[in-house]
């Protein structure tokens, strides 16, 4: 009866079921030492073999690859052979003599053990992991693409939105920016004639704070720049207002240079350092003069400008060009507001107190004023405080102030520029990253197939070898490479063109299901693009049974009808194959006008969903200029950037009868 029970070890304890009913000493490493030097040496010494040499790729050498050999060399070493069944080669010789080392007290089994145990617990599963590893990175280089991409898409927005905001084609942008500010000096001549209008608001307040400090006026200057830029109009330079001098001469900041240098650096193609080729002859003798002389006397200067009374850079610009004086410009013009309209409630105020104040009260001729007047004056300050805080306005002022500023705006616009081509490099070189990673996951699982082969072939070596030894009794290795999933994961690609008519079927929902599940999800779904192609791509794991199947919502040739025709077809299974496999199933070349048998349709709720889904998918395939249109828009708001995107409707027209559209699509 005990002949007939089969005899079962498990993977883990193998080597020591081996040493406990002494098929195996105790002390079999040393002995595997010296074989594992004779192999070192032996192997040196092989002949041209094919089936060697794919016996020995990728293979930790073991006995039953020697006795592999043994056999190999038994053919291509049979000339040596005498004729008592002995080998003359020394080839022969060495390896007769491994295995001879090998079956003294079972070394082989031993090491056997040891080998299938570390493949089966660290080696396969350090592979799998290396595969699970590359499939993150694959994943995660396909999703950092599409982000790239998209943000790609974002930035050229934004950079076509910043040229749309400052009106500029974006050509030679600082010869653009610059021409924008050349109907400033018109701007400033109106706002100097307004400024000039208040000459008598400007008195009337001086008048009153006369009024007010009769024994003792102030000796300051009241809005000292209003009154420069009534007095001389839009003449007036911010260095007469900075040191109460009139320039002899001037200088107003060069930006022809500027131009100048601009267009210099876009025709230097090198842009290398010329260094010069002349080389300076330091004399340790000689002492360089700088012409001065070192006895001088300082003079101090109280009239405010240092030097000669020319003015140079920003002071040079008018009082209203000037970022310094314009600003001081404005809040004289708030600060007369607020006079003004204090002054206006005061007259306005209808209370018995003030009456009794105002009857006790005598002013001047000069200090009484209309609240007409008052009204118009206030009128006039609030138009020009309006004028020069417009925020378009705001950017010419900066750009005829300071060529700095040009310079800041210029490289700000270059910069979002050229963002969209650093994230297209980016989104390539992910490309780049997913080809590696599909090539280095194919290569680990090619690994580990093999690997998974030669470990299902040693452990039945072990249990043949067991087996012999207690009368051919079956020999079951528990817990060994039969309990590890060799299942990989697998992959079905589906790829087609459809057409609505002669044109191509854009923004049609096309998805993946399995049919013999219960689960309603799809494996996948993506929208056509404007060519109206798409390519499914579904990664699943292991499903026994799988029938896939593709599903089409479209509204081609639908008429007025609500919700959206749907067909169906089924994908042959043999195109479920494992991932890394390149297998493609063409779905070809559709016209959606045609009907196809056990057509279905949607109901509203699907459809309203179909358009929601589509708006995101024609978010990143419709271009900037295919965007801008003004009637028959989707409106959707962007998940992640909470921001309203409007794209054209793919649907316009989808609708009518198909002789009365002039788009069939």
């Amino acid at each position: 009866m005990t002949e007939n029970l089969p005899i079962d070890i498990h993977c883990a304890k193998l080597l020591d079921w081996l040493v406990s009913r002494r098929h195996c000493n105790k002390n079999w490493q040393k002995d595997v030492l010296v074989i594992r030097e004779k192999i070192k040496h032996a192997i040196l010494d092989m002949p041209e073999s094919e089936e060697i040499v794919n016996l020995l790729t990728g293979a930790y050498i073991n006995y039953f690859h020697c006795s592999k050999i043994i056999e190999i060399l038994k053919g291509t070493e049979k000339d040596t052979r005498n004729f008592l069944g002995y080998y003359s080669s020394q080839r022969m010789k060495d390896w007769q003599e491994i295995d001879s080392l090998y079956k003294q007290e079972n070394v082989y089994l031993a090491e056997s053990a040891q080998i299938l145990q570390r493949l089966v617990q660290y080696e396969v599963p350090g592979l799998k992991n290396q595969i699970k590893k590359a499939e993150q990175n694959l994943e995660e280089s396909v999703k950092k693409e599409k982000e790239y991409m998209k943000q790609s898409a974002d930035s050229k927005k934004l950079y076509g939105k910043e040229l749309e905001r400052f009106g500029l084609p974006g050509n030679k942008l600082r010869l653009e920016l610059l021409e924008l500010a050349k109907d400033l000096p018109t701007f400033f001549g109106e706002q100097s004639k307004k400024i000039a209008n208040l000459k008598d608001a400007i008195e009337h307040y001086e008048n009153f704070r006369t009024y007010l400090h009769k024994d003792a006026p102030p000796k300051t200057s009241l809005l000292p720049a209003m009154k420069l830029v009534s007095a001389k109009g839009d003449r007036a330079t911010a260095f007469e207002l900075k040191y109460g001098v009139e320039p002899t001469a001037v200088e107003p900041p060069n930006f022809e240079l500027l131009l100048q240098a601009n267009e210099k650096k876009e025709n230097d193609d090198d842009g290398a350092i010329d260094f010069g080729d002349a080389e300076i002859a330091f004399d340790d003798d000689q002492v360089i003069d700088f012409g001065y002389d070192s006895n001088f006397e300082v003079v101090a200067d109280d009239s405010g400008a240092v030097g000669s009374l020319v003015a140079r850079g920003e002071d040079a610009l008018g009082v209203l060009e000037n970022t310094t004086t314009q600003k001081t410009l404005k809040n004289e013009l708030q600060e007369l507001l607020a006079f003004l309209t204090m002054r206006l409630e005061d007259e306005e105020r209808d209370s018995q107190a003030d009456a009794l104040v105002l009857a006790a009260e005598v002013r001047p001729d000069n200090a009484k004023i209309s609240n007409a007047q008052l009204n118009n004056w206030i009128r006039s300050v609030k138009e020009i405080v309006a004028d020069f805080t417009n925020p378009q306005r705001i950017h010419l002022f900066k750009i005829k102030a300071s060529p700095q500023y040009v310079e800041t705006l210029v490289e700000d616009l270059e910069r979002k520029r050229d963002a969209e081509g650093r994230l297209v490099d980016r989104a390539k070189l992910m490309q780049q990253k997913q080809s590696q990673h599909e090539q280095e996951e194919k290569k680990l699982r090619d690994n580990l197939k093999s690997l998974l082969e030669s470990t299902k072939e040693l452990q039945k070596e072990i249990e043949s070898e067991i087996s012999k030894k207690y009368s051919n009794r079956r020999v079951n290795i528990m817990g060994g490479i039969n309990l590890i999933k060799t299942n990989t994961k697998k992959s079905l690609s589906v790829r087609g063109t459809l057409k609505c008519g002669a044109v191509p079927a854009f923004g049609v929902l096309t998805r993946l299901f399995d049919r013999g599940s219960e689960a309603t999800q799809a494996l996948t779904e993506e929208h056509t693009n404007k060519n109206g192609e798409f390519t499914l791509q579904a990664s699943f794991n292991p499903v026994k049974n799988l029938s896939p199947e593709l599903k089409v919502y479209h509204d081609c040739n639908d008429g007025k009808k609500p919700g959206l025709r749907k067909f169906r077809f089924r994908i042959p299974e043999n195109y479920v194959v494992e991932t890394g496999n390149n297998k493609i199933f063409e779905l070809g070349l559709i016209n959606l006008e045609m009907k196809m048998l056990g057509e279905g349709r949607t109901n509203n709720e699907k459809a309203e969903d179909h358009g929601r889904r589509l708006v995101r998918s024609v978010q990143e395939v419709v271009s900037c200029d295919e965007c801008t249109i003004k009637d028959d828009v989707y409106i959707s708001r962007d998940s992640e950037s909470r921001r309203k995107i409007t794209t054209k409707s793919p649907f316009r027209g989808l609708d009518e009868s198909p002789e009365q559209r002039i788009d069939p699509w």
